[in-house]
C-alpha cells in the first residue's frame, strides 16, 4: 500500500472509521507541518496544512482519505 502523506487526517478527537496513533516529532514546513507517527509498528508522515492542531499532542487520531492518494501495488511473482 502506498499513501501520501497528504491523504492522512489527523484530528484531537475521535470520530467514525479513526484510529489512535503517537505522535513521534512534528517539524513547521511553511505552510504545512509534517507529523513523524507510529501506528502499531508501523511509522507513518503526515503532512497536515497548518489548522487548530496542537503541536504538542502525543496522540493523534487518524484516518484515510481514499481520494487524496491511496494506492495499492501489484506484488512481483514469486
Amino acid at each position: 500500500v502506498l499513501l501520501r502523506p497528504s491523504a492522512i487526517r489527523l484530528s484531537a478527537t475521535s470520530g467514525e472509521a479513526m484510529v489512535r496513533t503517537s505522535v513521534r516529532s512534528t517539524s513547521f514546513l511553511g505552510g504545512f507541518r509534517r507529523y513523524e507517527l507510529l501506528l502499531g509498528d508501523f511509522r507513518l508522515i503526515a503532512d497536515q496544512p497548518m489548522t487548530g492542531l496542537d503541536a504538542s499532542e502525543s496522540e493523534l487520531w487518524l484516518s484515510i482519505d481514499p481520494a487524496a492518494g491511496l494506492h495499492v501495488l501489484a506484488s512481483r511473482p514469486q
